[in-house]
């Protein structure tokens, strides 16, 4: 049913089938839809040094419905770039977090060495159970984690 307001008529039948001889009309009043989408609300970068070889390249995820609410139970698939140093070629891996009081963190162990000194995290998808994933109302869908 559409948003607004319908009359109900309630009718009451006993255990034996009979119906009771009276019924009440009550007033029922039926509002539009929940939310139906989320969006990615921010990407932090943090970049944390492990030894002399390695860094940690993360970001925290935060996806909201449409509400601003925080989401929970959301799967994020977040695709993460590095460029090697010795000859330009581009790396990707997939990585995925699964959403709590609406954000979750994806990481990625980098090797000095090896890779250039910083990481591109972008936001592939999100999916979830109830919403739909509206990649044009993120505010924010890729973040670059630079080497501290």
């Amino acid at each position: 049913y559409a948003a607004g307001v319908y009359n109900v008529t309630l009718t009451v039948t006993d255990d034996a089938a009979v119906p009771a001889t009276n019924s009440a009309v009550q007033e029922l009043t039926v509002s539009d839809p929940t939310t139906t989408t989320m969006h990615v609300h921010d990407l932090v970068p943090e970049a944390t040094i492990l030894n002399n070889n390695q860094w940690l390249a993360a970001v925290t995820v935060h996806v909201n419905d449409a509400d601003g609410v925080p989401v929970d139970g959301a799967t994020v698939n977040v695709e993460v770039t590095r460029i090697r140093k010795n000859n330009g070629n581009i790396i990707t891996d997939e990585v995925t977090c699964i959403t709590a009081a609406g954000q979750c963190e994806v990481s990625m162990t980098i090797r000095t060495s090896n890779i250039e000194d910083n990481v591109t995290f972008e936001v592939l998808d999100v999916a979830h159970a109830t919403l739909t994933y509206d990649a044009g109302a993120s505010t924010v869908t890729s973040v670059v984690v630079d080497k501290p």
